[in-house]
């Protein structure tokens, strides 16, 4: 496993049990997180956007550098492999313009938005042409568990409505790109010895 691809795995780890613990710690108590762009603390604010850039970006390189092993020759694959790099990519711009300005604003705001959509709609795509993969079915299950997830927070908030986030579900894209980056490694070139002639 490549160094990128253990980064992009502690990231996500890291980014997947903060936003856990925040929608659980406003579930409990019903209170904003320190991070919330409305409420929040600036520096945690600031923090939490660094991180999130930092996700996006290693997230989007591993999926490119294992790209061959994942599209496998599958056009379909690829193409969405593609997509999906393209829009991490957006959301870690997004994240890296909210850096210095503390939240996120006006039309940025927008674009995130669509992105973060795109993003889970992108990964349950590749998720299921992913599933026949013995090799990558676990990254694959991972994709698809916000389609199983955000009905049944629906569900729940119609009697819990401080329960409903998106953390849940964002739990299973982040880990699942980054194990799928991970597994995905491609083959390392052996290395040639030339004799040299006596």
């Amino acid at each position: 496993m490549t160094k990128t691809a253990i980064a992009a795995l502690a990231v996500a780890a890291v980014a997947s049990a903060t936003a856990v613990c925040g929608a659980v710690y406003t579930g409990v108590t019903g209170q904003e997180t320190p991070w919330n762009d409305d409420t929040g603390v600036r520096w945690v604010i600031i923090l939490s956007s660094v991180l999130l850039a930092a996700l996006y970006s290693l997230l989007a390189v591993v999926l490119v550098r294992s790209g061959t092993v994942i599209d496998a020759g599958r056009r379909a694959i690829r193409t969405v492999r593609t997509a999906l790099v393209a829009d991490l990519t957006v959301l870690a711009g997004v994240f890296v313009i909210a850096i210095p300005r503390g939240s996120l604003e006006g039309p940025v705001t927008a674009v995130a938005g669509v992105a973060f959509l795109l993003a889970f709609l992108l990964g349950a795509v590749l998720g299921v042409l992913l599933l026949r993969r013995h090799d990558l079915r676990g990254p694959a299950l991972l994709l698809l568990a916000p389609l199983a997830v955000i009905p049944l927070l629906i569900l729940i908030g119609l009697q819990f409505p401080n329960w409903v986030d998106p953390a849940y579900a964002e739990a299973g894209l982040y880990l699942g790109l980054a194990l799928l980056g991970a597994r995905a490694q491609p083959a390392p070139v052996p290395s040639t010895r030339v004799a040299s002639a006596a």
